[in-house]
């Protein structure tokens, strides 16, 4: 780790530049708003990948943005959740792998600014979604090496797991269907 420090160096400043090459909205509302709408980014975007459901191009952010708003108490809550799983199991490399990647991925795509109309999008989550992606996979790989022993079992796991892929693989072929074009975007 001590290694990797002076990678820092160079690695922040080329980050901020960047960033702020057209990215960095000026501050104009409240703290507290910002806030919570990067919160619920946040959460927003690991909610989309694991249940892909009411996919849409265009989302819409709740208001009133308050703290008493039902979405971003979920949003406080999912993401403290999230913490919480990730300190009790922050000796599983691949579990701090998948969350360090999804934060450090998308963290320069959310928003600072709670006056944006549209502050996600589900087309910039696929990249930080493969830490996720990588650790779904291998937990179906231990999980089918402890039913190695056992056929009808990892049978039917295996087929389970073909079948979520089926399903996630539909989902996303009628998903792409509206990025024909910028007019059906």
């Amino acid at each position: 780790l001590l290694e990797k420090i002076p990678h820092l160096v160079y690695i922040v400043p080329v980050a901020w530049l960047a960033y702020s090459g057209g990215h960095i909205e000026p501050l104009n509302n409240p703290p507290l708003e910002a806030l919570l709408t990067w919160i619920w980014s946040a959460a927003f975007y690991i909610g989309k990948f694991v249940f892909p459901v009411w996919l849409s191009p265009i989302y819409t952010r709740p208001e009133p943005i308050v703290l008493l708003n039902p979405s971003y108490l979920a949003a406080i809550v999912f993401l403290v959740l999230f913490i919480l799983i990730m300190i009790r199991f922050r000796n599983h490399r691949w579990l701090i792998f998948a969350g360090l990647f999804y934060f450090f991925s998308i963290f320069f795509l959310f928003p600072f600014n709670a006056f944006k109309f549209n502050v996600v999008n589900d087309r910039y989550m696929y990249l930080p979604s493969a830490g996720f992606c990588f650790l779904f996979g291998f937990l179906v790989w231990q999980g089918l090496l402890r039913l190695e022993k056992r056929g009808l079992q990892k049978y039917m796991a295996m087929v389970c797991v073909v079948l979520v892929f089926g399903a996630l693989s539909a989902k996303t072929f009628f998903q792409c269907k509206i990025w024909k074009n910028s007019l059906t975007l």
